[in-house]
């Protein structure tokens, strides 16, 4: 039986072909119309607990709901609304949870495939933007393989097992190339990391989704407080949907565990220092370290949205994909 988190096996899952519709978007982030904020600030949100969904509209995108700190919820077609406005980021050395089992530290320099997540600042997106929920399946990706554009950049041998319910696991063992296709094929792109980062902590300078309080052992696939029981990499990869608790403050789900993501940066270890303050756009092309960053926690690391990390450009079987949406089509 081929692991659940190994290439092989999420390489077979992934070709697999299904006949669904796309959902597609639109395209650069600098064609985004401006807007105002409207959310509030939640300054001592600490909750650990589950983004609370009712019924809404789903065909209008009106807000469905609460996430961790009393932020409106808006989903449409399985994707989360992240509104214009400030947010701060990076990390702060002098105003940092210290009481967490997993320590949250600020990399000046940045270490060992790490890049510098200093200083703290206010950032402020002057327009609206749609992510996804949850990262993309491997079902997302047979839907655009079986569409034609996305196909593998690596031989697999691979036998024929499957399992029930794999559809719904994440697509790791995705290159960045390979992702930037299925984004474009869905109508989206790859979120800048600023992008990313404010729709996994919110407006007010949380270090988790859910706030600065240790998971609970049912809150994230990743490494857990010793009292879980949990062992790095011994449970593997789970569908999307397994963790609820593991959400931000606008609703967006595993960007603390399940797999590390892709973004469309550069990895510039001082980006976060030079970064225009308004609406900064992604480094032009390749700086001194060489790769492509990616974003969060996965089941092998700590449950972690302020790291800023790199790896080669190459398919590799912890990191995973999420889109970003400039707009979505009206709904029917």
């Amino acid at each position: 039986m081929i692991h659940l988190r190994s290439p092989v096996f999420l390489a077979l899952v992934a070709l697999l072909p299904c006949a669904c519709d796309p959902q597609p978007g639109a395209g650069d982030p600098g064609s985004a119309s401006a807007a105002t904020a409207t959310a509030t600030d939640p300054a001592t949100a600490t909750v650990s607990g589950t983004a609370t969904t009712t019924a809404g509209d789903a065909t209008t995108g009106a807000p469905t709901g609460a996430g961790p700190g009393g932020l409106p919820v808006e989903e449409r077609d399985g994707k989360i609304k992240i509104p214009a406005g400030p947010f701060r980021m990076g990390c702060d050395p002098n105003d940092r949870p210290t009481n967490l089992f997993q320590p949250h530290e600020c990399h000046a320099p940045g270490g060992f495939f790490t890049l510098h997540n200093v200083p703290a600042r206010e950032i402020t997106l002057t327009y609206d933007y749609w992510i996804d929920k949850t990262e993309l399946t491997s079902q997302d990706f047979a839907e655009c393989a079986t569409a034609g554009p996305c196909a593998r950049e690596q031989p697999f041998i691979v036998d024929s097992q499957t399992f029930p319910g794999a559809r719904l696991y994440p697509m790791a063992a995705i290159s960045w190339d390979e992702a930037k296709t299925l984004c474009e094929w869905r109508g989206g792109r790859l979120p800048t990391e600023v992008e990313w980062e404010k729709a996994a902590r919110g407006p007010d300078f949380r270090y988790l989704p859910w706030g600065n309080a240790d998971p609970e052992c049912d809150t994230t696939n990743a490494i857990l407080p010793r009292e879980c029981g949990y062992d790095a990499g011994e449970r593997g990869d789970t569908q999307v949907d397994a963790h609820p608790k593991d959400v931000s403050p606008y609703g967006v789900l595993n960007m603390a565990g399940s797999v590390r993501e892709w973004v469309v940066d550069f990895p510039d270890p001082d980006y976060y220092a030079t970064m225009a303050a308004v609406d900064p756009r992604p480094p032009d092309g390749p700086t001194e370290v060489s790769g492509k960053s990616v974003r969060g926690g996965w089941t092998d690391s700590g449950p972690y949205i302020i790291y800023r990390s790199y790896v080669s450009g190459a398919a590799i079987g912890s990191v995973g994909v999420r889109c970003v949406y400039d707009q979505l089509p009206p709904p029917d």
